[in-house]
């Protein structure tokens, strides 16, 4: 059967557009990385926020997240505008998550505890809203720019070395961003140095995702009864699709799992070198080996992996990070095989099967 226009777009992008796409991980992963890995210290060290309270918030704002992410991806799917579907999102996604993550972290030691708390549960919660509203339809995008499986798969690679390396570009300044920036003389940290050190990555990775919704082009059309008013599927019929697929709740459960052990472990990572290690400006190590593992999971082990043992590999990389989680080495190993997952969740072919699996 011949394809029409908007169902085949196959494209060969330029290096240049490639770097244009995936430019937005870079912008992304650097300033959200303060909420992954600093959020908690922040606020249970520097702002006096009990640790139960913080704890208690992470756990429910996943939960919410659940619900959330499926309501904003069918809103993107659905929206028509003269600028596309997914990039109006990134862009003002990408703004208001930069903007509330400077609230956040402008919360002062010297605020009723009422107003500390209730200050970071309902921030949380509206970041968390924006980031999604940015970065789930970022992960649309890379589908609707080329419809060519093989372009689809270099824009992968490359978006998760970006994002490698934006998260931990900011791991390697932020500790001796904090400490310059600390109203201190540069003896300690201060509640202060976090707040002008999240300003400074803001300013730095906020035009990345701008420039990317601004200059990525969406190519790929949906049929257009797909986008006809009484083409929606009810999010109710949606969910039962999805808890009623035995494969499609195991791949959730996998990523849960992987999920728990990388978030848990940025976190406890900055208590980790203050009170451990004894020294907070050992952090930046974290930014070097996460760099290096970058580039070796997501830019090289990768594409191998991919071509060797296609959706095995997405299995064969679980195990090799569970098992690391055990090693004394398992940050270097689990550095390398969370850019791994990363790279096989976004590969366009293993998207689809998950969508066919699901559906």
């Amino acid at each position: 059967m011949q394809e029409t226009e908007y169902q085949c777009t196959k494209v060969k992008l330029d290096f240049r557009e490639r770097i244009n796409f995936a430019i937005s991980e870079f912008g992304y992963n650097s300033i959200y990385i303060w909420i992954t890995a600093f959020m908690a210290i922040f606020f249970t060290d520097y702002i006096g926020v009990a640790a139960t309270s913080v704890s208690l918030l992470m756990l429910v704002v996943r939960i919410f997240d659940a619900i959330n992410d499926p309501i904003i991806g069918s809103l993107a799917d659905r929206t028509r505008s003269k600028w596309g579907r997914y990039r109006p999102w990134v862009a003002i996604g990408g703004m208001v998550m930069s903007l509330l993550i400077i609230l956040l972290f402008a919360a002062q030691p010297t605020w009723p505890m009422s107003v500390k708390v209730g200050w970071m549960w309902v921030i949380y919660i509206l970041i968390t809203v924006a980031s999604t509203a940015c970065n789930m339809p970022y992960g649309a995008l890379n589908g609707v720019i080329t419809s060519d499986t093989e372009e689809r798969t270099k824009l992968s690679v490359i978006r998760m070395v970006f994002a490698t390396i934006g998260s931990n570009f900011t791991n390697l300044i932020a500790a001796t961003l904090i400490l310059l920036l600390s109203d201190t003389n540069q003896t300690a940290n201060s509640a202060r140095g976090y707040s002008l050190a999240v300003i400074v990555s803001v300013i730095i990775g906020l035009p990345t995702i701008i420039w990317s919704a601004v200059k990525s082009k969406e190519r790929v059309q949906p049929p257009p009864e797909q986008m006809k008013k009484g083409a929606k599927i009810p999010l109710g019929k949606q969910m039962k699709c999805l808890f009623g697929n035995k494969y499609a709740l195991i791949c959730l459960f996998g990523q849960f799992m992987v999920g728990f052990l990388a978030y848990g472990r940025m976190t406890i990572m900055a208590y980790y070198f203050t009170y451990y290690a004894g020294n907070f400006e050992l952090y930046s190590v974290t930014g070097i080996v996460g760099i290096a593992t970058g580039i070796i999971g997501s830019g090289l082990v990768c594409p191998w992996l991919y071509r060797r043992f296609r959706h095995k590999g997405y299995a064969l990389t679980i195990g090799v990070r569970i098992i690391g989680s055990f090693l004394p080495s398992d940050f270097l190993v689990c550095s390398t095989a969370d850019n791994v997952l990363d790279f096989l969740c976004t590969v366009q072919p293993f998207s689809d099967s998950c969508k066919r699996v699901a559906l």
